[in-house]
């Protein structure tokens, strides 16, 4: 997992990440079990997953999105779902990447209350 972990943390995705942002999300990473995580991948990838932006507009139900603002492609993902939610609000979390729970959780948080 060790390895694993070092591998997924080099992505360019997460660029930016403070150390201690870094090592927490590290840590992280190394509770999975390898098997598991393998699975998961295979599994719930987004190279997996069916599409499903042609049944957002069907969803009434308020939904708050949120992205960071150095993490330009799921940034411009996220415009898109508030685009086809009809009952969606934005939230560009400012100078957080793509760990929004780890780079700015208080943030999330006041977007979620919110």
């Amino acid at each position: 997992m060790s390895e694993v972990a070092d591998r997924w943390g080099a992505q360019p995705l997460f660029d930016g990440q403070s150390p201690e942002v870094a090592a927490r999300a590290r840590a992280d990473r190394l509770t999975n079990d390898p098997s598991h995580l393998a699975a998961a991948l295979r599994g719930l990838g987004s190279g997996v997953m069916t599409p499903l932006w042609d049944r957002l507009g069907a969803l009434e139900m308020p939904v708050t999105v949120l992205a960071g603002e150095r993490d330009a492609k799921f940034e411009a993902l996220a415009r898109r779902l508030v685009r086809a939610l009809p009952q969606a609000r934005l939230t560009i979390v400012a100078g957080a990447g793509h760990a929004l729970a780890l780079e700015a959780p208080a943030a999330v948080a006041d977007a979620l209350e919110a």
